[in-house]
């Protein structure tokens, strides 16, 4: 993974890389977009691969690896991904979110008086309930 080697068996910490995964965090804390907060640090890569790296939790501490950049400055900028992601920067407008999808149903006891199909469905579709 950017930012790590191992050595002698053990994960350490790239010091070149790691320097770099900082600047990354540092600009777009300042402000910059993910594709500009890398090539401002010197590499050239896709927003969705910057995206991935400011969101990999590895670069905090979390399992088991060291931490290269500090939990605070990790979690600021996780909430600011956040934010943009609902909330587009540019515009204002904030995205339709996705509904929540019911999966828990029931339904009553069925009754076989009808006749016609529509009348049936509408009656079955009547009788479901949320759990």
């Amino acid at each position: 993974m950017y930012g790590y080697k191992t050595e002698n068996g053990e994960l350490i910490i790239n010091q070149d890389e790691a320097k770099i995964i900082r600047k990354i965090f540092r600009n777009y804390m300042n402000g910059m977009s993910l594709t500009n907060s890398a090539k401002s640090a010197g590499l050239t890569i896709p927003h969705c691969s910057v995206r991935k790296m400011l969101t990999r939790t590895a670069y905090a501490g979390y399992d088991n690896y060291p931490a290269i950049v500090d939990e605070d400055i990790f979690k600021t900028v996780n909430a600011e991904i956040l934010r943009k992601t609902i909330q587009n920067p540019r515009t204002g407008k904030i995205r339709r979110q996705k509904p929540e999808v019911k999966k828990n149903f029931t339904i009553c006891i069925l009754s076989d008086d009808f006749t016609d199909p529509v009348e049936r469905a509408e009656y079955v579709y009547s009788l479901i309930q949320e759990c």
